[in-house]
């Protein structure tokens, strides 16, 4: 017909399906297609979607079959990146019967002609069924499962294979290719698969045994963008122990971009296939299933996944108790960012996020402003730690403020330092004292305004402490007395700081959360933190002039020996304080600073978001974070430092997730001519960016430290 696509055999239209693509064209599977008179040989033919397109399965047109009932177009996946694949487990490799075949098609053009080792990713085996389970990925490529590959005398061991989604890659399974699996029938590619953003992929097989542990089970991660190899293992997947675990038999994406495991077989001393239910937020916990990972039933046939692909509101996991009629919820332990909100402003006429904390005037010197965090903002109730943005207004003289838990004495140490009439913020990971409150001491009278932009959850692994002193330079004392008045460090001189083992931070700690303070420099420069015993990366965590005083809020890997390094570029005096820390493990992922931004004419870790320009005033910056600098795409929250130079007037800079209006809050504060560093810790938005939004024409620089996954 002139309006249609048409069969032309009786019976070609059995099984037809329509595949959208998603840059808008479609193809059409008709694997009972007959070519002439061989029956069902099967057709897949693209078609564009902007108009009609009227015709017929042909040699020409169409991707076909050879042999009666090869059954091409059985299946056709839609890649993200808009190509295609057609699966055709039925495709025979000369005697071999439902070898199978996978065949990429261009999503622009389409793919024509007969299926063949020459076009098409081929079993050879008999009753192989290449193509039977096809996975796409988030970076537009994708995977084959062939659960039924025979690997010699090892029947149905299953192998899985990494294919690129750009181009044709015709090839068969072999060793070099796929991961294959050891066991006879371990059924690789059998289970399910989620795909993660950024294109990893994890691959679950509730049939893998485990050493001879029949159907222990196995969940592994690879890393997209290449082929893999590696089989699952204890070294590098979470297993099954006993006789049917069934680790995997369940595998669900969340909507955070988080993943959980279903494992019924699991048993728990005398409660047989209790159940474990495993919570993947980041890396995968590697060996066996345990109550260290996990969360395990405590009767017979004792858990299942309750809410199935949902969270509840505050991101915790409804897990169903059928036995006992009970649910159980678990919760998140790490860092949860918020849209920032303001919870205190003492300046006349400035609005809070509920009202209350406002308008209360300037704080005297010598006085201490509680601010009440728990409950409001987005924080719930028994959260132990708050992410703030602290910020002093008009200050009337020179002075420190220090934010403390309430309820307990006002520690030796600062988080921001005052002059007269400056504006200066900064981050500060606080731990929550009595009656939810966080108290903020001035030395100085001066207005003060605070900002929430996150909380740990309670059971978070972030260990807040009252801030204690570690590093003074100047004669004065810190905590313990050590790395006390040693007088300033040179211009470009490393100080190794040593931070496991002091104020209560373990030995082995993984990361610390820093307040660093400049005083007295002699003349401009900057200061980097990072883990001794690595080089010394090209980012800056504070900006200095001579003769000022700049604090910032620095979370850094430990590195040798517990030893955190900090390098100055300039002739200064140094103070650090501790307010917290990250054990070993966590989901925290403190890195080596990287420069993701510089407006200026500057290079950044990978040469993007550099030379932009002055951002004019009023300017929103949408910045890409994730896929650069290593950084994962399931990374929900990042820590950066965001530095504003060479403004040409008084303003502000707040950093928000992209895809929200600009919160009522800012990050940091500035005046004409200045370079002001701040610290922030902002949830990712729409696509993997954070926005910056400057109220007075400025230069912008953005590092990162360190991200949480989700």
């Amino acid at each position: 017909m002139a309006n249609s696509f048409v069969g032309s055999t009786d019976g070609d239209g059995g099984n037809m399906t329509v595949y959208p693509l998603v840059n808008g064209n479609y193809v059409i599977g008709a694997p009972n297609w007959d070519d002439g008179a061989t029956s069902g040989v099967g057709a897949a033919t693209w078609r564009p979607g902007t108009g009609p397109a009227p015709g017929a399965h042909s040699i020409a047109l169409s991707l076909i079959g050879s042999t009666a009932m090869d059954g091409v177009g059985s299946s056709v996946v839609a890649l993200t990146n808009g190509n295609y694949v057609v699966g055709s487990a039925a495709w025979h490799y000369g005697a071999s019967t439902y070898a199978g075949a996978a065949t990429w098609g261009d999503g622009a053009t389409g793919v024509s002609g007969v299926v063949s080792s020459g076009n098409s990713f081929i079993g050879t085996q008999a009753i192989e069924q290449v193509g039977s389970v096809i996975i796409p990925l988030a970076d537009g490529n994708y995977v084959l499962g062939t659960y039924l590959h025979d690997d010699g005398a090892k029947a149905n061991v299953g192998a899985v294979t990494w294919r690129p989604g750009t181009t044709p890659s015709p090839d068969l399974i072999t060793s070099a290719n796929s991961v294959i699996g050891t066991t006879a029938e371990d059924r690789l590619g059998s289970g399910r698969f989620v795909a993660l953003p950024g294109g990893d992929w994890v691959m679950a097989n509730q049939a893998w045994d485990n050493n001879g542990i029949a159907d222990a089970g196995a969940i592994t991660r690879y890393a997209g963008g290449g082929p893999v190899t590696t089989p699952p293992s204890p070294t590098n997947s979470l297993v099954g122990s006993g006789v049917e675990d069934l680790v995997g038999r369940g595998l669900q994406l969340q909507r955070d971009g988080s993943y959980v495991v279903y494992s019924p077989g699991v048993d728990n001393g005398p409660a047989l296939q209790a159940g474990a239910i495993t919570w993947v937020r980041g890396a995968l916990p590697v060996g066996p299933v345990s109550a260290a990972n996990s969360l395990i039933g405590d009767a017979n046939d004792g858990l299942y996944l309750y809410v199935g692909n949902g969270l509840t509101a505050n991101r915790s996991l409804v897990v169903g108790r059928p036995e006992t009629n009970h649910v159980s919820l678990i919760t998140p332990t790490e860092f949860v960012s918020i849209a920032p909100a303001r919870l205190a402003d003492t300046r006349q006429g400035s609005p809070t996020v509920d009202g209350a904390g406002a308008g209360g005037g300037p704080v005297a010197a010598g006085s201490t402003l509680e601010v009440a965090v728990l409950g409001r903002g987005g924080v719930p109730a028994g959260a132990p730690a708050v992410a703030l943005n602290v910020t002093a207004a008009e200050p009337q003289g020179s002075g420190f403020v220090t934010v403390y838990p309430c309820g307990g004495p006002r520690p030796l140490a600062s988080n921001l330092n005052v002059t007269a009439g400056a504006v200066v913020p900064n981050a500060v990971m606080a731990k929550v004292g009595q009656g939810g409150t966080v108290c903020v001491y001035t030395s100085a009278t001066t207005h003060l305004v605070v900002d929430v932009d996150g909380y740990f959850p309670s059971g978070s692994v972030f260990q807040p402490s009252n801030p204690a002193r570690l590093l003074d330079t100047r004669p004065e004392a810190t905590f313990d007395g050590l790395q006390q008045g040693a007088g300033k460090l040179a211009t470009d001189q490393v100080l190794q700081l040593q931070v496991g083992g002091r104020a209560g931070v373990p030995a082995d700690v993984r990361s610390v959360a820093l307040n660093v303070t400049v005083t007295e420099p002699e003349g401009p420069g900057f200061i980097t933190v990072f883990p001794c015993g690595g080089g010394r990366p090209l980012a800056s965590n504070l900006n200095f002039v001579a003769g000022s005083v700049v604090a910032n809020l620095v979370v850094s890997d430990v590195g040798a020996g517990g030893t955190v390094c900090l390098y100055t570029s300039r002739t200064t005096h140094l103070v650090a304080d501790v307010n917290g820390w990250f054990p070993l493990p966590s989901g925290y992922r403190s890195m080596t600073p990287a420069r993701l931004l510089d407006s200026r004419a500057e290079p950044t870790v990978d040469g993007q978001f550099t030379d932009i320009g002055l951002r004019g005033r009023g300017t929103v910056t949408a910045m890409q974070v994730t896929g650069r600098a290593g950084v994962p795409a399931e990374t929900t929250s990042v820590m950066l430092n965001v530095t504003a130079t060479e403004a040409a007037g008084g303003g502000f800079v707040t950093v928000y997730p992209c895809g929200i209006a600009p919160p009522l809050a800012s990050n940091l504060n500035y005046v004409a001519g200045s370079t002001v560093p701040n610290a922030v810790i902002v949830q990712v938005g729409t696509g993997g960016q954070v926005c910056l939004f400057n109220s007075e024409a400025t230069h912008l620089v953005v590092d990162i430290a360190g991200f949480l996954t989700a």
